[in-house]
């Protein structure tokens, strides 16, 4: 113990002499106060930055997170409680991709409904959301499980046998709602700290959310992994605990009302059976009508162990990630390699490591999209001819793989006059074989529209040349409507569903997938942009991640309509754009009519 609290002051002295100099974190004599309380006097390690603690209890490492950020609204614990005894109740948010938050301490949840009843409509190859809470009374609920059973449909054959069809068990993908504190609203806001409901997690128990210090204490961080499926979880007295499902249709699921059950247990005793009917419509969704990519900053690393990291990849991480985006609709995602910037073309070995990422690329089912190569130093660009034979040997590999279409990203947020610089850099990119896109205000338009093939403009861009540039035939996507980093997911479903086509884009680039990754109070200027959290596998999701495919699937049944021949302007005034919360209901009646004609 004697050489634990000679290190724990060390690191602690070392930290104090590296502390924030721009003074917006808390003293370090205040995190010491919520380190000590958390994991004992002296009994932890302080990162170099004084950000962070670590310690070790029950055969695992802890890391502390958040304590150098205040507290700026204590947290209030409830006075009037509704469930009372030793039981539970357990009631059903009809619509899960909320805005609407649901704390461990809100008492009175505002879209909750006392019911026994689940039911999810969804077409063929989509994903469906679906939630309900678990409430607590005056006592501890420990050792809770939640099992779904099989869904199961009757229908009879040709000659009128009954026959049943299953929707496996395992379609059902259950998780707990985590809450735990992050940053502001604004991407700048890193001083206000939130609970919020983000993360989705099949095992409670890998994060613990300490509320009165306010800090999170996540388990084995570097090396850190959620389960494959829900594992047994508590909730104290007085607490509320949001459950998320997640339903999969594939394409070739009967139409019908499947039927089952989820049932929840804490050890022997049953606290309740909820009802699912699963809907599944007599259609399969195609491919959503615009285009959905994201800032992907992953390149892979070389490593052959696993980093949690926001941009160190191995090659199953990578290939984890991309699966992940393509299961969530999304439709392409920015690529590099790493590049490095000066480093002679013909000393140039990482081109290895593109081959690779595009393999993975293919291996996941993007084999051919175009590659949206994001190179964010625009290495070379400083001599123009050796700026050229790269971007050629980039287009080189990508048609030797099957993909024609490679665009080669620019100087990012450009204008005015430092825009019109960059006109030999564009021109040299098209000399070379390859088309340009940057993200960018709207004076691109009249800056270098004949140099620009896909603009990604910011969202707070003036909308006045859409008219005359749409008139152009290009492409016109979007990347900040609203960022990875806001925990809303009913917002990212109407800014990047049916908003998206009220305002005229084909497409979007959200920025981003993964930047800064799991501790919101790491970086003193910007908190972390996250849609899904990495691990050393497979990606942790959030609930914003999950309504942004909600707006995709909106899209993707809009889409039908279209290739319906049922889709124009005066359909989306009427039924979409004044509306977007009946959008999809609106898009469901039209096309179940067409199926009835």
């Amino acid at each position: 113990m004697a050489l634990l609290g000679l290190l724990a002051f060390f690191t602690i002295s070392l930290a104090l002499s590296k502390d924030n100099v721009n003074k917006i974190w808390v003293p370090m004599d205040e995190r010491i106060k919520i380190w000590d309380s958390i994991a004992g006097k002296g009994n932890y390690k302080v990162s170099e930055n004084g950000l962070e603690a670590t310690f070790e209890k029950e055969g695992a490492k802890w890391t502390i997170m958040g304590a150098n950020a205040s507290i700026v609204a204590p947290t209030i614990y409830p006075k009037a409680w509704p469930v009372k005894g030793d039981g539970c109740d357990v009631m059903v948010i009809p619509q899960p991709i909320t805005d609407y938050k649901i704390l461990p301490f809100t008492e009175n949840i505002e879209n909750a409904v006392t019911s026994k009843f689940i039911e999810v409509t969804a077409a063929r190859d989509s994903y469906e959301a679906a939630s309900f809470v678990i409430r607590t009374g005056d006592a501890d609920l420990e050792d809770i499980n939640i099992e779904a059973t099989n869904l199961i449909v009757e229908t009879k054959d040709k000659d009128e046998n009954i026959r049943e069809i299953i929707l496996p068990r395992e379609n059902v993908d259950i998780r707990v709602v985590k809450c735990w504190y992050q940053a502001g609203f604004k991407h700048d806001d890193i001083k206000h700290k939130r609970l919020v409901p983000e993360l989705l997690l099949h095992d409670d128990k890998v994060i613990k959310v300490d509320y009165s210090n306010q800090v999170n204490v996540v388990k084995d961080f570097e090396k850190f992994q959620d389960a494959n499926i829900l594992k047994p979880f508590s909730i104290p007295k007085k607490q509320n605990k949001q459950i998320w499902l997640t339903v999969h249709i594939g394409k070739d699921i009967n139409m019908g009302d499947y039927t089952g059950e989820i049932k929840i247990v804490a050890g022997a005793r049953r606290l309740g059976t909820l009802k699912l009917v699963v809907k599944v419509l007599p259609f399969v969704l195609p491919a959503p009508m615009l285009n959905y990519a994201v800032y992907y900053l992953g390149y892979l690393s070389e490593a052959m162990e696993p980093v949690i990291s926001s941009t160190l990849k191995t090659q199953d991480q990578m290939y984890f990630e991309l699966v992940d985006m393509k299961e969530h609709g999304l439709t392409n995602a920015t690529l590099y390699h790493e590049s490095v910037k000066g480093e002679a073309i013909d000393r140039y070995k990482r081109w290895k490591k593109l081959e690779k990422t595009l393999a993975i690329k293919e291996k996941m089912g993007w084999g051919s999209k175009p590659l949206l190569y994001l190179d964010w130093t625009n290495a070379f660009s400083n001599d123009l001819d050796i700026y050229r034979k790269k971007v050629e040997h980039i287009v080189e590999i990508a048609k030797s793989l099957g993909i024609n279409d490679v665009y080669i990203y620019g100087v990012d947020e450009k204008k005015g006059k430092e825009l019109r610089a960059l006109r030999p850099m564009y021109q040299t990119v098209h000399s070379a074989g390859a088309k340009n896109f940057v993200a960018c205000m709207d004076d691109f338009f009249s800056s270098v529209p004949d140099l620009i093939d896909l603009p990604v403009l910011h969202g707070l861009a003036n909308r006045a040349f859409m008219s005359d540039y749409k008139r152009t035939g290009k492409e016109l996507w979007v990347y900040a409507n609203i960022k990875g980093e806001v925990e809303m997911p009913e917002t990212y479903r109407y800014m990047y569903g049916g908003n998206l086509l009220k305002e005229g884009f084909t497409g979007t680039c959200i920025f981003a997938y993964q930047v800064f990754s799991w501790n919101d109070f790491a970086n003193s200027e910007y908190h972390a942009h996250t849609l899904a959290y990495p691990t050393i596998n497979k990606p942790t999701p959030t609930i914003q991640w999950e309504g942004l495919r909600q707006g995709i699937n909106d899209i993707r049944y809009l889409t039908l309509l279209k290739q319906k021949g049922q889709l124009n302007k005066n359909w989306l005034q009427r039924h979409c754009f004044n509306d977007l919360n009946n959008c999809r209901s609106n898009a469901i009646k039209t096309i179940n009519a067409s199926f009835e004609q």
